[in-house]
């Protein structure tokens, strides 16, 4: 299976990620979630190996709890991956990555 299907993007977004070097996971309307974490702790752990920064805000205790376990089965753990609680929060990090409020 190539990198490509892996990651769960098109060959196009993959693209446009590698060239901001930055991406957003926003959980904040989420109200259920079918995925296997291991799936995306692994894909979003590739793309911070190449240099891009994740950040994501899952403002809801379910949500953040499901985005410290990916985090922790991706082995996210540094500085290209933060989890926060507001989109601000997130955003700010991703535009100003010495910003280091992150939760």
């Amino acid at each position: 299976m190539s990198w490509k299907h892996r990651s769960g993007f098109l060959p196009e977004e993959l693209a446009e990620v590698l060239r901001l070097g930055a991406m957003l996971y926003d959980y904040t309307d989420v109200e259920r979630l079918a995925f296997d974490a291991w799936a995306v702790g692994d894909a979003a752990r590739r793309l911070a190996e190449r240099g891009v920064r994740i950040a994501a805000c899952a403002p809801r205790a379910e949500w953040f709890g499901v985005g410290r376990q990916a985090a922790q089965m991706g082995n996210l753990e540094g500085p290209n991956f933060r989890l926060f609680r507001t989109r601000g929060e997130a955003v700010a990090w991703l535009i100003h990555p010495e910003w280091s409020a992150a939760k």
